[in-house]
């Protein structure tokens, strides 16, 4: 595939935007093992939201806001690629025939200058001026 580099270096900074906001953002520690119960407790105790689980709850909310506008930071600039991309199909097609033109007149320059030079190097053979 032919991307940009304009777009591709929009993609990354998106990235590295948002990882640096998510790295911001205070996670709080989750072990594998889940931590030993004492036998005074009962096993059956309903756990009560606390303010730990509001606070992963705001900390999700804040990440999935900031992907959210990071992906819509993104759409916007792709549209915005693709609404100059006709003019750019248009400019390298215009070039690419400029680019043909010059060849074939290239060519076509050579095939006279060979036959001038050969018809000089005859007449000179033959003792001749022009």
């Amino acid at each position: 595939m032919n991307k940009s580099p304009k777009l591709l270096a929009t993609v990354f900074l998106v990235a590295v935007t948002g990882s640096v906001l998510l790295a911001q953002q205070p996670s709080p520690e989750v072990s594998a093992t889940p931590p030993p119960r004492n036998q005074s407790q009962p096993a059956a105790a309903p756990s009560s939201p606390g303010p730990q689980n509001s606070g992963q709850s705001q900390a999700m909310d804040k990440m999935a806001t900031t992907v959210t506008r990071a992906a819509e930071m993104c759409e916007m600039m792709m549209k915005k690629e693709m609404e100059g991309a006709p003019f750019k199909k248009a400019a390298g097609l215009t070039l690419g025939l400029l680019f043909l033109t010059a060849l074939v007149l290239f060519v076509i320059l050579e095939v006279q200058w060979i036959i001038y030079w050969s018809r000089l190097l005859k007449a000179q053979k033959r003792g001749d001026r022009l």
